[in-house]
């Protein structure tokens, strides 16, 4: 294995050891990597691995089904100990690999051009490759450009490395770095049981009306507070690592056997207060839910939905804790038979209401723009807006049937509005979920252009942007979306968008860097190198990056410029949109 003098065996196994180690973020983003390769030269198999001195390990591939093979047998041990490139344009005729178990079995290489990984200090931990069943010839030209493409994936992943995973507002690791321990304890041979409670301090509907009323650096200090609180309270011991799950809600990780369970954290947090500023305080009741989990069992996204549905029964049932435990399901059908109520209700048409929230510019006071949000008059649990519907347990299947629903129902009333002075966007919310799904982008043109409207009248914005970034299908579908002409945005974007790892995939038209993130980046050349190269890629993908410097001192931006009014049902709208327009209406008529 290749590296210089310079480059320490600590250094080395540190590195080998972060590489091997499974993040499924950065796999995804290695896997772009390799589609990109294989088309630039016109390959259709390509991988990233790394290389240590048992064995090798594939990180990332296309068309390419090994995924561990000895250190004897690979290919890429002699590009790594050469620390040069390798082309064999057909292993049947070179007497090093006519006979080798990977030419003569799966995956059968018969043509294999691979270049080392190279770390600034001239260690090569692995290589990218491409290759394939059949020979080819492979120029000059292709191995300098798979040279480029190894220095890009190199510097991807020290920039990686470098970033730090930390919620820009509370200071706390964020919900990625949570992900990425998870995978890194399911490595652990040890696999120690472990517990992962959800700590539940502010409802993300509270938390919007909060921006509304007082304005995201309020609620960014009051986030804030709370970061602070909950260590002063709780205090973590060895082992335990509290993070920033979301908006107002925390994540412990700790062994099974330490004393901080769901239960025991409630009672600790109970009757706290955070500061709003202006001495104003807000009393919270934190709800928590936990899972136990023996890692390895199952994916780390697994284990966080595990600890979200405890949450969820905790929420639902009006308790301050819960834990997630499969053999106790007498809660389930309960579950099921909301879902299948909800169901039954958008088809009488009976118990739904559907508002329009107008948005009004700051500056002329006039509307703008239109929020629909839809209302369950559940006999249960009372008034549900969407963001609430998920917390009881609603089904992905019901929910995207609501989604549906609300959508036809706006499309149908822009149409009434259509030829009249009220020309307004009107913004409906929808879950990754639904932007995941096959069609849905292409679906919703079919039926704008069905109802003569532009897809400019209809804006999607995303009740759960923090799934955005791990989902390829969500990101594909937004892409979709502002392809077919539709403005798409993130909920309460300004209190999301804190992490570096979070620009690395931007789904809306418009992308926000705060402050914080701005100040985290001063003292780290990696990051601010990344972030610039990312600004730039966005800008030249049309998309608008704002910053703190575009806000006014108010706290206003060219995305938050706007207030808004009480949500009203369609014909009370109408009316107040007449009377509010009818300078313009009047030269209509």
């Amino acid at each position: 294995m290749s590296y210089d003098a310079g480059a320490s065996q600590e250094h080395r196994f540190n590195l080998l050891n972060l590489l091997k180690a499974p993040d499924e973020s950065r796999d995804e983003i290695l896997t772009q990597f390799v589609r990109l390769t294989a088309q630039k030269l016109g390959i259709p198999g390509s991988f990233v691995s790394v290389v240590d001195d048992e064995q090798q390990t594939v990180m990332a591939s296309l068309n390419f089904s090994l995924k561990v093979s000895t250190r004897e047998n690979a290919f890429c041990r002699h590009v790594v100990d050469s620390d040069e490139p390798m082309v064999v344009q057909d292993t049947l005729l070179d007497p090093r690999f006519i006979s080798h178990p990977l030419t003569t079995g799966a995956p059968y290489i018969r043509f294999y051009a691979g270049v080392p990984l190279r770390d600034i200090d001239g260690f090569v931990p692995g290589t990218l490759c491409v290759t394939d069943t059949r020979p080819h010839a492979f120029s000059a030209g292709q191995i300098h450009s798979l040279t480029l493409l190894s220095t890009m994936v190199m510097s991807f992943l020290r920039a990686w490395y470098s970033a730090g995973l930390t919620d820009a507002v509370t200071g706390l690791p964020d919900r990625q770095q949570l992900v990425r321990d998870l995978q890194v304890a399911a490595a652990d041979e040890r696999k120690p049981t472990r517990r992962l409670v959800l700590i539940d301090c502010l409802d993300m509907s509270r938390a919007r009306e909060l921006v509304r009323s007082l304005g995201a650096p309020a609620v960014e200090g009051l986030l804030q507070d709370i970061a602070t609180l909950i260590p002063l309270r709780l205090r973590p011991g060895p082992g335990e690592k509290l993070y920033s799950f979301s908006a107002g809600r925390f994540a412990l990780l700790a062994q099974d056997e330490g004393r901080l369970s769901a239960g025991r954290i409630s009672t600790l947090l109970h009757g706290i207060s955070a500061h709003l500023g202006d001495n104003i305080s807000l009393e919270l009741s934190p709800v928590t839910g936990e899972t136990h989990f023996n890692p390895g069992a199952g994916s780390a996204r697994e284990v966080v939905a595990q600890a979200l549905s405890a949450l969820t029964d905790a929420t639902i049932r009006g308790i301050p804790a819960a834990r997630f435990d499969l053999p106790l399901t007498e809660d389930l059908p309960r579950f099921v038979s909301e879902s299948d109520e909800l169901i039954a209700v958008m088809r009488s048409g009976r118990g739904l209401t559907l508002l329009y929230q107008p948005r009004l510019c700051m500056e002329k006071g006039l509307p703008v723009g239109l929020e629909a949000h839809v209302e369950w008059d559940n006999p249960r649990f009372g008034c549900l807006g969407p963001g609430k519907l998920g917390e009881i347990g609603i089904s992905s299947a019901a929910l995207s049937q609501l989604t549906d629903w609300t959508l036809n129902q706006v499309i149908t009333q822009l149409k009434q509005w259509h030829n009249t002075c009220i020309t307004l966007p009107v913004s409906v919310f929808v879950s990754d979920e639904d932007i995941a799904r096959s069609g849905f982008a292409k679906d919703l043109k079919r039926r704008m252009k069905k109802a003569r409207l532009s897809p400019a009248l209809l804006q999607i914005e995303c009740l759960t942007p923090d799934a955005i970034p791990g989902s390829p299908a969500a990101l594909e579908g937004i892409s979709r979306l502002r392809q077919y002409g539709f403005v798409t945005t993130l909920d309460d974007l300004s209190m999301t968008s804190g992490n570096q790892t979070y620009l690395l995939r931007p789904p809306p038209a418009v992308v926000s860097l705060t402050h914080e993130l701005k100040a985290s980046l001063s003292a780290d050349a990696a990051s601010r190198i990344m972030v610039r190269g990312i600004i730039r890629m966005l800008e030249s993908q049309d998309y608008r990056v704002i910053t703190s410097l575009d806000e006014d001192t108010d706290g206003s931006d060219a995305v938050n410029g706007f207030f808004y009014a009480r949500s009203l049902p369609a014909a009370a709208v109408q009316s107040w949109l007449y009377w509010k327009l009818r300078d313009n209406c009047n030269q209509c008529r």
